[in-house]
């Protein structure tokens, strides 16, 4: 029996620790990795729903979702590792904890045809080149690997014997004959080391996220680099956040994987799920996760070959499917299951980004999202103004009349506004969601609508208006600024 017990042990730890995929015996990339660091501000990743992906390395409990920082994908014989930032290919980065050794056991461990070889691509504006990532150039060198620059046009022949290409963070485009041999070098064994940065791309090259040279290479791996940030307010290191979350505890933070979560969970537990989330704090952080993963999913999965299409198609069926969770026209108790008010919430803010809010769009979501049993004020505020009123429920009927008047005096200005979250009345969860609403909307306070004076010097005659109102309309009016 002892025999037995510890040989059923072993395959648990084995399973925990290899990744699973095609081919070869797969040696782990994160194994006796502690501590990874970037420098500056981190960006998140995705991995496309339908893809074989993985995640690598994330934030913690107190990091904001999304949070995964690294992750792995599989595509045909070969794979691809990309990270959230181009630091972590550069020499502050390589220097602290373990963020060299992930990498060097990452090279090696691609390196599957054991060729020793490894490339820097330098012809499109890459940050990362054997002269900017000496630690880590170094490193592999020591380690009997031959280390080149690969400048110019990307073809068959200039990849070819080369274990590991390196793309730090490519700023020019990629030809689609490079795009095609770099997709066929993958497919066929050979590995990408990849880091990049979403949240720099359209403010400093003013071009749609779905542009960035590495999103567009990125789509053929199932890898996508979003808007954003990722911080950890107590895991730092001269204020960069160390990141110790390690596969295979990230892989919540991918969509596919997410929904599939949910999906079960809600098929166990049902009716129930309530007190077994009360119960659980496991099952709640695992919740959360998948809850925040979905959302991002849906809200930030790529529009092309109908991916986000075919997501929001699995979403909405899931959250029709258990309207006492996802419906809106219950009321949570935010201080004692946040995890229902809030990511409700959430998903629902990510279902009004997804697509254009057309009269079709609209007419969908009323269905998924159960309108039937609210209050009607709830209904009328979305089909007529086209925004979602996310409050778990709480405004007063007074509140919402003054919300309608707003928007029905403002109903032919262009706005941004998808939403109006009411997060005072939504609660807080571990691993915080708060900032996981997507699409444009704006965040008010659930503070009555009682008259207050205003803050103006004695010399100014005093004007009473509704708290309430004043903040609405206040911040009401960024969402048109955002158009004018």
């Amino acid at each position: 029996m002892k025999t037995k017990a510890f040989f059923h042990s072993t395959l648990l730890l084995c399973a925990l620790f290899t990744l699973p995929g095609p081919g070869r015996t797969q040696t782990p990339i994160v194994q006796g990795v502690s501590k990874v660091i970037g420098s500056g501000a981190v960006g998140p990743l995705m991995g496309i729903p339908t893809f074989q992906v993985h995640g690598m390395v994330s934030g913690d409990d107190d990091t904001p979702l999304p949070s995964l920082v690294c992750l792995l994908s599989t595509l045909g014989k070969g794979h691809a590792l990309a990270w959230g930032h181009d630091s972590f290919l550069m020499d502050k980065a390589n220097g602290l904890f373990d963020t060299l050794k992930l990498n060097l056991q990452a090279v090696a461990w691609m390196d599957g045809a054991g060729t020793k070889k490894a490339a820097f691509l330098t012809g499109h504006g890459e940050l990362a080149r054997t002269s900017r990532s000496r630690v880590l150039t170094s490193a592999l060198r020591a380690r009997g690997y031959k280390v080149t620059d690969i400048p110019g046009r990307i073809t068959v022949s200039s990849l070819s014997g080369i274990g590991v290409v390196i793309i730090g963070n490519a700023v020019k485009d990629f030809t689609p004959s490079e795009l095609n041999v770099l997709e066929t070098y993958v497919k066929n064994g050979g590995g990408l080391l990849l880091a990049g940065l979403g949240w720099f791309w359209k403010p400093y090259h003013h071009r749609p996220l779905d542009q960035y040279p590495m999103n567009v290479l990125g789509e053929r791996l199932g890898i996508r680099w979003l808007d954003g940030y990722v911080v950890d307010p107590t895991n730092k290191y001269n204020g960069n956040t160390v990141f110790h979350t390690f596969y295979p505890n990230c892989d919540l933070q991918l969509p596919g994987g997410a929904l599939a979560k949910l999906q079960a969970m809600l098929a166990a537990q049902g009716n129930n799920l309530g007190t077994y989330l009360a119960g659980n704090a496991a099952a709640r952080k695992d919740y959360i996760l998948a809850v925040a993963s979905v959302a991002a999913g849906e809200a930030q999965t790529p529009l092309k070959n109908g991916w986000r299409a075919s997501f929001d198609t699995q979403v909405r069926a899931f959250l029709a499917k258990y309207p006492k969770w996802y419906g809106s026209a219950w009321q949570f108790d935010q201080a004692r299951e946040p995890w229902f008010s809030l990511g409700r919430a959430v998903l629902h803010a990510s279902l009004a980004a997804a697509f254009p809010l057309d009269t079709a769009r609209v007419n969908t979501l009323v269905k998924t999202l159960n309108f039937k049993w609210t209050n009607p004020d709830y209904q009328e505020i979305f089909t007529k103004y086209k925004v979602l009123l996310l409050d778990n429920r709480r405004l007063a009927a007074d509140q919402r009349k003054f919300i309608k008047d707003l928007l029905e005096a403002a109903r032919n200005v262009p706005r941004t506004m998808r939403r109006i979250t009411v997060k005072t009345y939504l609660g807080k969860t571990s691993p915080d969601i708060s900032k996981s609403f997507f699409g444009g909307g704006i965040n008010i306070f659930g503070m009555s609508m009682r008259p207050l004076e205003n803050g103006f010097p004695k010399d100014v005659r005093p004007l009473r208006r509704p708290g309430f109102a004043i903040v609405v309309a206040h911040e009401t009016a960024h969402s048109f600024d955002a158009r004018m």
